[in-house]
């Protein structure tokens, strides 16, 4: 996070460390930060993680992850009830 915060870069991280990454950001109000972290979990979003990208999203008030996320599990309704 300090890093984001005095060079406004982001690394390549991995998904699980977005998530973390995007959890902070909230909890301190950097929304900059949280932004950059839900684009990051967006564009990575599939039918794995999408339960709980809506759960994150949801928690966080985040409508534009958790739109992007319903979109992508309506346009692979038929493969995320087989996925379950």
């Amino acid at each position: 996070m300090l890093v984001f915060i005095y060079s406004d870069s982001l690394e390549e991280l991995e998904w699980k460390d977005a998530m973390k990454l995007y959890i902070a950001a909230d909890k301190y109000q950097i929304l900059s930060l949280k932004t950059r972290c839900s684009e990051l979990l967006r564009r990575s979003s599939d039918l794995s993680n999408s339960i709980v990208l809506l759960l994150l999203a949801n928690k966080h008030h985040d409508e534009d992850l958790k739109r992007s996320v319903q979109f992508g599990l309506e346009l692979n309704r038929e493969m995320f009830f087989l996925f379950l």
